[in-house]
């Protein structure tokens, strides 16, 4: 028996294991790494004969269990099952053990900042730190206008917590100065009298900008701005760098814990969210709405997509199907990743007659919103007060009611009653 791992391993290990290597594996071991189906091969070079399992987790194949055997022996279908049982329990412990290696790290490292956080009395929630800023700097210098931006993508998006100016027209240009301005350096900077540096009329003539950094680079800024030149002192110019600066180390704070909070919540291909947040949510609604809608989705098909186009174009289509759910949800419910080529819909306080409306939309919608086009089979619940289902049983339910489109043409919804409706 050989341990074929793929060459991403970042551990150490105590046993011996080879690295998959697409240039010297043999045929039949890729086909089993790409496809992720159980090949055999009669290997006479080695005389003998090859059994190769996929270690497959939920979102990735991690290598190959290969399994020799004499060259006149036949395995067994049984044999065949526990070899592949056995590598799946390997991918899901490997895959386990990877996700807890890299969340041990972050969290680690949001420890420490989570100590020099409270260390420093600042408040962790952003809007609230940028509007006790707002409430300092105000106090503390009296400018007549303060703003805060962040970086988001390639540009600087003003927040809530700014004042009116720099929400017009009128506020642009002492942005895009300020813009030009760290896109050169790091430096804050200070003008005490910013007509001498514009031949254009301007009503704020002295100006503080501070950067807020994060890993050594900017992540935003924060200004300043009084009427009257000169009216910021040098002292207060280091008083301000000292406020923001320290500030700072709150945000990256701030943006870490949502970063690793969205890790958990959120699925890495898709951007739907996950399952754990799905049963929260779907839970917390049995409870509290007074109905609901539950649609349990799977495509159509989807394994002879990959064979025929490969596990990225694969991806795509989960991608698109995805983008599609949360287009017609919007706001309503939450579209969450159920696992594999399954995907869910569940909106809450909705009656019967719109939950099956909106079921007959995505299904009908799904095929012209991916490419190359597929089709979905789902199963539908809906609930009301009158009838609150167990919490486990809204996924039986809507598990049986998929299962039954499926076998009854797939490309439509069923109910878990037995009802279903098709699209032409």
């Amino acid at each position: 028996m050989e341990l074929i791992l793929s060459n991403d391993q970042d551990r150490h290990t105590t046993i011996d294991i080879k690295l998959f290597d697409y240039l010297s594996e043999r045929p039949a071991t890729i086909e089993a790494f790409v496809s992720g189906e159980l090949t055999t091969e009669l290997a006479s070079d080695l005389n003998c004969r090859l059994l190769n399992a996929p270690i497959k987790g939920r979102q990735a194949i991690y290598g190959i269990l290969q399994v020799s055997a004499p060259t006149t022996y036949l395995f067994s279908t049984t044999e065949k099952d526990f070899v592949r049982m056995l590598a799946q329990a390997s991918g899901n412990a490997l895959e386990n053990a990877k996700l807890y290696h890299q969340s041990h790290r972050l969290v680690s490292d949001l420890q420490l900042i989570n100590e020099t956080s409270h260390r420093l009395n600042m408040r962790i929630d952003i809007h609230e730190m940028l509007l006790f800023l707002q409430k300092q700097l105000l106090k503390s210098f009296q400018p007549m206008e303060v703003c805060f931006a962040f970086k988001k993508h390639d540009t600087f998006e003003i927040t809530g917590a700014s004042t009116s100016l720099f929400h017009s027209e009128n506020g642009q240009s002492y942005i895009k100065h300020v813009e030009q301005h760290f896109a050169q350096t790091n430096d804050p900077l200070f003008v005490a009298d910013f007509s001498r540096l514009t031949p254009n009329q301007i009503e704020y003539r002295s100006i503080m900008a501070i950067p807020i950094l994060m890993e050594e680079k900017i992540n935003g800024f924060s200004i300043v701005l009084h009427k009257e030149p000169y009216f910021f002192s040098f002292d207060s110019f280091k008083l301000m760098q000292s406020l923001i600066h320290h500030s700072s180390l709150a945000i990256a704070n701030s943006i870490l814990r949502t970063q690793l909070q969205e890790m958990v919540d959120l699925d890495h291909l898709t951007k739907l969210y996950a399952r754990s947040y799905l049963d929260q949510f779907v839970e917390k609604s049995l409870e509290y709405d007074q109905s609901g809608m539950f649609l349990l989705i799977d495509i159509d098909n989807f394994k002879r997509i990959n064979d025929t186009y490969g596990h990225q174009v694969g991806d795509k289509i989960l991608v698109q199907i995805a983008v599609q759910l949360k287009e017609t949800i919007g706001s309503r419910g939450i579209c969450a990743r159920w696992g594999g080529e399954e995907m869910s819909v569940y909106v809450p306080n909705i009656d019967e007659k719109e939950a099956l409306e909106l079921a007959s939309t995505i299904v009908e919608v799904i095929p012209s919103a991916t490419d190359p086009q597929v089709t979905i089979s789902a199963g539908l619940i809906t609930w009301d007060e009158r009838d609150r289902p167990a919490f486990q049983s809204v996924f039986l339910h809507a598990d049986t009611a998929l299962y039954e489109a499926k076998n009854s043409g797939k490309n439509r919804f069923c109910t878990h009653n037995g009802s279903y409706q098709t699209n032409s």
